[in-house]
Parts: C-alpha cells; structure tokens; sequence
C-alpha cells in the first residue's frame, strides 16, 4: 500500500504560510513512505489525506486543518512505532528546559540569588534552554543510531 497524494486545491489563494504548511506535511508523508508502517496505519494516513484533499474552507482552516494532520501522525507514528523526526527530541526538551529555568530562575530569584528581578528569570531561561536541547539532541543521536529517526526535520 503506498500513501496518496495530498492534492493542493488550485482555488485557493496560496499564501507563504498555507504553501509551507502543505510542504511539511507532504515531506512527512514522503518519509514515511520510505519506512515500512503497518496496514492500518497507512490506511489512517490516507484518510486524513482524503479528508485534506475534500477540505472546503478558508486558507487559515486549511492552515489550521494541515498543521494538525501533520502533528496528529508525528504523535501516532512515535507512540505506536517509536519513530521521530529529526530534532523532535531537542525541541521537546528545550520547552522543557525553558519552564524549568524559569521555575528555578524564580525560585531562586526570589531569595536574593539573582542579578535584580528581570537578569536572573534570563540567566535561568538561557541555562534551561542549554540544557534541554544537549539533553534533547543526545536523545536524537541515540534514536538516529538505533534507526528510528525519520528524514525530516520538525
């Protein structure tokens, strides 16, 4: 079974966003056809493609209907195959990383350990986000190793 086709509707207005929605989604599904998924998984994507391909609406529901197909896979295609695509785990952790140096930042802040109010909630955004994306780029290189790394990027 092979993936079909995302249709790109010709009366619709392509704005840059609209265009790149559709360009990610198309090389998600591109990638996944290079990896071997199981029937219904495959059938799954093909019917969010029809539902694509049928959409009737404007640019900003296409946009939005698009961006949640392309997430909604991402989601099912890591919980049930454990594939990722590239930079998925740096990106989740450098989030994670972020609210932990604010949290930090603030705790920490208020007992007098940072530089005023505003400099130690930055210095503490910037050590969170250090360490969330090291964290979260050795997960990518260990899930690249193993094989499970999809070739497209988040």
């Amino acid at each position: 079974m092979s993936f079909k086709k995302i249709q790109r509707l010709p009366d619709v207005q392509v704005s840059k966003r609209l265009a790149k929605a559709y360009e990610k989604l198309e090389g998600l599904i591109e990638a996944l056809g290079k990896i071997e998924l199981p029937a219904d998984q495959e059938a799954d994507i093909n019917e969010r493609i029809d539902l694509i391909n049928s959409f009737e609406g404007t640019n900003r529901e296409l946009i939005k209907m698009l961006k949640k197909t392309r997430s909604d896979i991402v989601k099912v295609i890591e919980k049930e195959l454990n594939y990722v695509p590239k930079n998925h785990y740096q990106t989740q952790w450098m989030v994670f990383g972020m609210m932990a140096g604010l949290l930090m930042s603030s705790v920490f802040g208020g007992l007098g350990f940072g530089v005023g109010s505003s400099g130690g909630v930055g210095i503490g955004l910037a050590v969170g986000m250090a360490i969330g994306i090291t964290l979260g780029a050795a997960m990518d290189k260990r899930v690249e190793k193993e094989g499970r790394q999809l070739d497209v990027s988040v």
